[in-house]
């Protein structure tokens, strides 16, 4: 999996600029990121058409960035989390989908969340 410069440099920033930078560099542990890596590749056999994908437990946004790097069709993704601190940082590592509006942080409690996704 390829991951352009210019989405490491949010990571980057949405780290320094974090209340607790170790806790979200937590994210990007190597267990993380395999996991998320795993995620991504078993997943891809089932999306053959642009969708939208809501992440609950979405925490600081890294999957939701990987995603829309991995090449698969992903028109938006809502990344929710109960967390609200996840919020800012999540936008932050997600800018560029941000400023295209394919991506949204929401705080909620992913039982109470209504989703129109697809995935």
């Amino acid at each position: 999996m390829q991951i352009d410069t210019e989405h490491v440099r949010f990571w980057m920033q949405a780290i320094r600029n974090s209340d607790d930078p170790k806790r979200t560099l937590e994210a990007f542990w190597h267990g993380q990121l395999q996991s998320k890596e795993w995620l991504i590749h078993n997943i891809a056999r089932y999306i053959h058409r642009s969708v939208e994908v809501d992440i609950h437990g979405g925490w600081v946004g890294a999957l939701a960035s990987m995603l829309f790097q991995s090449g698969l069709p992903i028109r938006k993704i809502t990344s929710i989390d109960i967390d609200p601190s996840c919020e800012s940082i999540a936008r932050t590592m997600n800018h560029l989908e941000v400023c295209e509006d394919r991506f949204e942080a929401i705080t909620n409690d992913m039982c109470d969340h209504h989703s129109t996704a697809d995935v």
